[in-house]
Parts: C-alpha cells; structure tokens; sequence
C-alpha cells in the first residue's frame, strides 16, 4: 500500500509540474508571437525588394499554394512576386521569385528550407539563385552545365535543385496570369 502512495505522490507532481510548465510557455508565447509575425513581415518585405526592384507591393492573390504580389516602382507596373513552395530532400523550401514586365525570372530569394547544410543549404547562395535570372517559361535542371533553359543543380543536391526550379517555374506560370 505505502508503495502505491508513493507512485501517486511521483505521478501528480510530474502533471503538476507539466501543467505549470505549459501554462509559462503559453504565457511566453503570448507576448512573443506578435514579435515573431513583425519579423517575419520584415524578412518578407526585405526578400521582395531583394528580388525585383520597386518601392511598393501589394498583395494581389494569396491562397494555401502561393501569393502573388504586385511590384511597383514610382507608380509604375515593375512586375510580380510570387511566393511558391516544393518539396525538397529535407522539406518544404519556400521562394519569392520576382517576374519582371517581359516575363522572365528578375531574382530568386529563398526564405525558408530544411535542406542538408553544406549541399541543398547551398541554395540560398547567390551565384545558385542568379542562375535564373533573365530565364522564362520552363526551366529545366541539369546537372552538368547550364544554359539558356537550364540551370546547373548544386553538386550533391539535385533534389533541392529541382524543388527550387519547380517552385521557380510554377511562379512564373503563376505570374503570367496577371
């Protein structure tokens, strides 16, 4: 009997240590979710203008696959950034790609993945995302050489390298609507 009290005693201090504990992290969420969300407004805001240029954007479509902003520059039609996502080696990898006014790719930026550090990581580099400047309709991945279709796929990561391209393609194919 004494030993079926002390399992009761162990058992409802560990629920009641677990209730206090979730009841400070709910607190610490409550003043650091607006925080976070600002943060990432901000990261969101610097990517766009990193990708094509203009002073101001403005949310034109926004569903679960993408969103679709209008980019102006001094009033004037710039082109559109569409944030897209694909499925890469490690995870979801989201992409804003800005598509300028002849339809072709004006900048890649990557604003989140999961991907291996030191091989799919390397597709947030710039000399990986500028290989897509300038290319419009379907670009392909190739794993040797580049060209005016194709990009050439991260060495040992040919997985996010397709995820990204695919992203890239479905945003182009996104913007040309609009």
């Amino acid at each position: 009997m004494k030993n079926n009290n002390s399992i009761f005693k162990m058992v409802s201090t560990l629920v009641l240590i677990a209730v206090a504990v979730a009841f400070l992290l709910s607190i610490v969420n409550k003043f650091t979710a607006p925080v976070i969300a600002k943060n990432q407004e901000i990261a969101l805001q610097s990517s766009l203008k990193k990708v094509i240029t203009a002073d101001y954007f403005m949310v034109l479509d926004e569903n679960e696959d993408y969103t679709v902003y209008k980019a102006l520059n001094s009033g004037e039609l710039a082109g559109y950034c569409v944030l897209t996502s694909a499925s890469g080696y490690g995870g979801e990898i989201k992409v804003i790609t800005g598509v300028d006014t002849n339809k072709c790719v004006a900048g890649v930026e990557i604003l989140s993945h999961s991907e291996t550090a030191g091989l799919g990581a390397n597709a947030e580099k710039e000399g990986f995302r500028n290989q897509y400047k300038g290319k419009k309709a379907e670009i392909g991945v190739n794993k040797n050489i580049s060209s005016d279709t194709e990009i050439q796929a991260i060495s040992g990561a040919t997985v996010t390298s397709k995820a990204v391209t695919s992203a890239v393609n479905a945003a182009l194919k996104i913007a040309e609507q609009y």
